[in-house]
């Protein structure tokens, strides 16, 4: 990866890399009081009993910018600062030291886990719910090194995971499945039909299955999924490079999940009519649904969550063959561009308000952060009050 690449990285969704703090910041930091964390209050939309959804495969879409303008300028604005950033030209690791000086939340760390996803779960769970004492089965897709596995363990007595994520090619790629001997005696990894781990391949998933509904014939508990890849970090096509993957982990979840259980799915700005169609999807088949952008998510990046509370119907078999065949357009190269009659979620004003709104306070909030790490690359670092880590830990229940 050459400096251009390795900056368009650090500039995308969060990286799993060390924090880089050094002894001076720490003492500035600590002349600040650390506030007392008090987590933001999630707002769910709540799932109607309506008529069916009009589920179609689109080519032809136009984009979300006639019906959702607020969050079309909001986005513009975010880009800008973006290239702004990039523009700069500074490196990598100048870039990472400043993103840090920034972040109130950067000095949690990882606790005592693989890497920090296991903290953005521990988060995800404490606001809302995922697992309790009836916890007893979780898949965790495109998962690897372990993170959401190895907390799913931590705070569950026997809860049994099953896991599936691509094999590197090399034997010292940092995305190998990385886990400690509680975790590995409680997840079972496969790597599909062809030993790819890669979910595309409907083999895999099919293998994936069957492996995972063998001993849990009503379906899992809880389904998550935090999927990524090099070639979605460039900040202009993030999003849409994201489409067909998340699709997979989506459909994947769909013949996975019980009646009642539970989702959670990573995923960037929800601003496509492809997003926003799954994500149509998604409201209508679980009870409640939230988009949520953990504070454990640094704000400079657009990385947020896809949060479904109570799956309605064990297995729906035309929302999985529908989404089937949109992966299977994708696998003959066809660009998939809509799921869902664009008309239908258009004329939800509650979905298509909630949608936006939240699409307008992340990048707002994301824009703030930016002008943060700028104003500290040109020496105006920006006294940030951390909140103290001892009880952002004793709130999500780590001891």
């Amino acid at each position: 990866m050459d400096e251009a690449d390795a900056m368009a990285a650090c500039m995308g969704f969060a990286s799993f890399g060390k924090r880089k703090r050094s002894p001076t910041r720490e003492r500035a930091a600590s002349k600040v009081r650390a506030p007392s964390y008090v987590p933001d209050t999630i707002d769910y939309l709540a799932s109607s009993e309506a008529s069916a959804v009009d589920m179609v495969l689109d080519v032809s879409l136009a984009t979300t910018e006639s019906f959702m303008p607020r969050l079309a300028q909001a986005l513009e604005k975010l880009l800008e600062r973006k290239t702004s950033l990039e523009n700069l030209a500074i490196s990598p690791a100048t870039y990472r030291r400043c993103r840090g000086r920034a972040n109130p939340y950067e000095h949690l760390g990882k606790f005592t886990f693989v890497n920090r996803s296991a903290i953005k779960m521990a988060e995800l769970n404490a606001r809302c719910g995922l697992t309790s004492t009836s916890t007893k089965s979780f898949a965790d897709l495109c998962g690897a090194p372990g993170g959401f596995s190895e907390y799913l363990v931590y705070c569950t007595e026997s809860a049994r995971g099953y896991g599936i994520s691509i094999r590197p090619d090399a034997d010292d790629d940092p995305l190998h499945w990385r886990l400690d001997d509680a975790t590995q005696a409680r997840l079972d990894v496969s790597y599909g039909a062809d030993g790819t781990g890669d979910l595309y391949v409907e083999a895999n998933m099919d293998r994936f299955v069957e492996t995972a509904l063998h001993e849990n014939p009503q379906g899992l508990d809880l389904v998550v999924a935090d999927g990524g890849f090099q070639e979605a970090r460039n900040h202009v096509h993030q999003e849409h490079i994201m489409h067909h993957l998340v699709l997979c982990e989506v459909l994947t979840m769909t013949r996975l999940l019980r009646t009642g259980g539970h989702f959670v799915c990573k995923t960037f700005e929800l601003s496509t009519p492809f997003s926003l169609g799954l994500l149509y999807l998604l409201y209508r088949t679980f009870t409640q649904l939230a988009i949520v952008k953990p504070i454990t998510s640094r704000p400079g990046s657009s990385e947020r969550y896809i949060v479904g509370l109570g799956w309605k119907t064990y297995q729906p078999k035309a929302l999985i063959a529908h989404l089937g065949a949109a992966n299977h357009a994708f696998a003959s190269g066809v660009d998939v561009v809509g799921l869902v009659a664009s008309s239908q979620w258009r004329a939800d004003t509650t979905f298509l308000d909630y949608v936006e709104a939240s699409g307008v306070t992340f990048a707002s909030r994301q824009i703030l952060a930016l002008d943060d790490i700028l104003a500290t690359i040109q020496g105006h670092a920006p006294r940030v009050p951390r909140v103290h880590v001892a009880d952002v830990y004793a709130t999500w229940q780590l001891r």
